[in-house]
């Protein structure tokens, strides 16, 4: 049975083709990636000689023990410990760690990318799982509980992000409870090799927006990855070997981001958008990923003082009405910051109390504006910790609901969730 690649797991076993890195060498998972430690015979001068060189980056190296192979990526060198004794480690750090390597495939680029995501499931409406009350028999009532995988929903973008069912069953009860486990996976598929970055931006870009239709930190995780060549039988039809994939610093990682609560409920969800406004957001990342990156930071750095808070919403608010002013620009002297906040709220027509605080949309916006100019620059007054909070938290629902009227949300639909929320 195959170890499973998680923080604490330990393996010894051998470096793979690679003399000048050693042959024995020890495995261990952490919460950053993999350090790997090969064991040298090697005096003490001999030891010190390469540490006063700068380390060179390990792109591949194989590693294999009796569980199995790993392909570990973008290592560098953490140098060699010196012994009077001749002992020596040779030390590298590794960001990524794949569970193949049979093959050598040397895995720069991949034709496949999969991912989890907290609060999919419940925002795109998507379980395998159905059960029914059924009452026969003199009425003695029964549960059917069926478990079938949907059809895959495709989303759009450069790669076809979709999104996919699975589950698992335990036929055995434990303590008398039956056990069906189900999930639902983000998917980039490409038909040539392509590199990690370019497929991890649109799972990136879905954890952003999670966390606005939560207004949560939503935590992601890389599943797996696919390479054509890389598979162990000869493929007969679309179906493919995916690889389990252990990469920590996948999408936004925060130690104290907390899981999302199970009772968490989104502004909006997977079916009040628009099919075709989902697919062009995720085409047009270049414009899009930037302010959402920024005001999203804010969401899962709630620690950070409120004065660091009301400047990153107002960075990404400057960013996004540059974004939208960028598709049709009007001049070519970038507009004020006023001016960019003008193009946001014009098309954020809700004139709810949690945006505007009561406020016409020209007062509220030279009330942020001069909140922002305060936290930021020390020629102005600083404002008071409740107007800070207020632009803050209006702010960020500004952000929000911009993003559910960009993919087709009604504006009837926020109104009645924004007094709810």
């Amino acid at each position: 049975m195959a170890v499973k690649m998680e923080d604490g797991v330990v393996r010894l076993g051998h470096i793979v083709g690679r003399p000048e890195i050693g042959d024995v060498a020890l495995v261990e998972f952490d919460e950053r990636g993999v350090s790997v430690r090969c064991p040298r015979l090697m005096d003490f001068v001999d030891a010190m000689g390469p540490n006063e060189e700068p380390p060179d980056p390990e792109r591949t190296v194989i590693f294999r023990d009796s569980s199995g192979y790993l392909t570990l990526l973008d290592g560098r060198s953490l140098g060699l410990t010196a012994s009077s004794l001749g002992e020596s480690d040779q030390r590298y750090r590794f960001w990524k760690a794949l569970s193949t390597g049979a093959k050598g495939v040397d895995y720069d680029g991949i034709n496949g990318m999969c991912s989890e995501l907290d609060g999919l499931a419940k925002w795109a409406k998507m379980s395998p799982v159905t059960t029914s009350l059924m009452y026969e028999d003199h009425a003695r009532p029964s549960v059917s509980v069926v478990a079938k995988n949907l059809d895959e929903r495709v989303l759009g973008g450069p790669l076809g992000l979709a999104l996919t069912t699975e589950f698992y069953h335990t036929p055995q009860p434990a303590d008398g409870v039956f056990t069906i486990r189900t999930g639902l996976s983000i998917n980039t598929r490409s038909t040539t090799l392509v590199g990690w970055e370019e497929h991890a931006t649109g799972h990136r870009m879905m954890q952003d927006l999670m966390a606005l239709a939560y207004g949560r930190p939503c935590s992601a995780s890389l599943k797996s990855v696919m390479r054509e060549d890389d598979q162990p039988m000869e493929p007969k039809d679309d179906r493919r070997f995916w690889v389990a994939a252990y990469v920590p610093s996948f999408g936004r990682q925060y130690s104290a981001t907390p899981t999302l609560p199970a009772s968490a409920k989104p502004l909006f969800y997977l079916d009040e958008t628009a099919p075709e406004l989902v697919s062009t957001w995720l085409d047009e990342f270049a414009y899009w990923s930037r302010p959402t990156w920024i005001a999203v930071s804010s969401i899962f750095q709630r620690d950070l003082p409120v004065e660091v808070q009301l400047i990153q919403v107002s960075v990404a608010l400057e960013a996004l009405g540059y974004a939208i002013w960028s598709q049709n620009p009007t001049s070519g002297r970038t507009p004020s910051f006023g001016s960019l906040l003008q193009k946001v709220t014009a098309l954020v027509p809700l004139r709810h109390e949690r945006i505007y605080g009561g406020l016409s949309d020209t007062s509220w916006r030279q009330r942020f504006a001069d909140a922002y100019m305060g936290a930021k620059h020390a020629d102005k007054p600083m404002p008071d910790i409740e107007t800070a909070y207020q632009c803050v938290q209006q702010g960020m629902t500004l952000v929000r609901c911009w993003i559910a009227l960009r993919l087709g949300v009604r504006s009837a639909v926020l109104q009645e969730r924004l007094a709810h929320e």
